[in-house]
């Protein structure tokens, strides 16, 4: 079996990811949780860099489930 993970969709999933952590920032300061909001703000800003330093697809290559190659 093929995989193919396009960069729209690898750059979504990294998005999404930097999304979660601001969301996490505003849920854990509300908790009085500053050292996870800092954690979560750091998070943020390391996902939405990766989204913008997406420059190509992925493809896996799976020919048995001990057998996993990202070519």
């Amino acid at each position: 079996m093929d995989i193919y993970i396009g960069k729209d969709m690898l750059t979504l999933m990294h998005a999404g990811l930097g999304a979660k952590g601001l969301v996490m920032i505003i849920v854990k300061a509300a908790g009085d949780d500053y050292i996870g909001a800092a954690k979560s703000l750091a998070s943020a800003i390391q996902q939405t860099v990766k989204a913008g330093n997406v420059k190509t697809s992925v493809h896996f290559t799976i020919r048995h489930w001990t057998s996993i190659k990202k070519s």
